[in-house]
């Protein structure tokens, strides 16, 4: 068995604390958490169509197994794609028999980075729609048109109007869901370089770098 203790908690460096029980007479030798999307956001008919692979990590197990024990994990998903939308967290478990165990999904919405300046606020929101679906292409070029209509009345920086103008043409250009895919990266850079310029980036980088030196603990 394995069940969520208690809401996930979000952090102040806003990674999320998962907090949870599991259980087995034989002894849980795995954990896992899945995220899922949990509505369509396909802006015609059809199956919605992901352009990223669905949070999945591991957690990590108590130190006693056999009996009913407490675990946490915290991960850091702030900057995937689908931060900020509504989501469902299953956890799976299984034991040395290979039997599993699955809970039952608990519904959340994903934290995301927040941004004071609307302009990165609106490009991340697009980023989001998009990588939940692509056939959400058409509507997301739609957006960026209009949020290119007259920069200078409402102070859009030169160099962020730039920006925005280089995605709006790549998004145009791209004709398959690995051409959007390859520019969900760039939407990103574009959203932090609009809200603090090159220190947002500095600020990946070492993030980047901390989550490596927690995966490898």
């Amino acid at each position: 068995e394995i069940r969520l203790t208690n809401d996930p908690e979000e952090q102040l460096s806003g990674a999320l604390k998962f907090s949870y029980l599991v259980k087995d007479d034989y002894g849980v030798v795995s954990a896992e958490a899945q995220i899922r999307p949990t509505v369509e956001t396909g802006a015609v008919a059809g199956d919605p169509r992901p352009l990223v692979e669905a949070p999945q990590f591991p957690l990590s197990l108590p130190s006693r197994s056999g009996t009913a024990k407490t675990g946490e994990t915290i991960r850091d998903i702030t900057s995937h794609p689908w931060a900020g939308s509504e989501v469902a967290l299953v956890m799976t478990a299984r034991d040395q028999a290979g039997q599993e165990g699955v809970s039952t999904p608990h519904v959340f919405t994903l934290p995301q980075r927040p941004f004071r300046k609307p302009l990165a606020r609106a490009v991340v929101e697009q980023r989001r729609n998009l990588a939940l679906d692509a056939n959400n292409h058409g509507r997301v070029l739609t957006a960026f048109d209009a949020l290119l209509l007259a920069p200078e009345a409402f102070d859009v920086p030169t160099k962020d109007y730039l920006g925005l103008r280089f995605a709006y043409k790549s998004l145009v250009r791209a004709q398959t869901d690995e051409d959007l895919t390859e520019l969900l990266p760039l939407l990103w850079d574009l959203a932090l370089t609009i809200e603090d310029g090159d220190l947002s980036l500095a600020e990946r980088a070492l993030r980047d770098a901390q989550e490596a030196l927690r995966k490898a603990l």
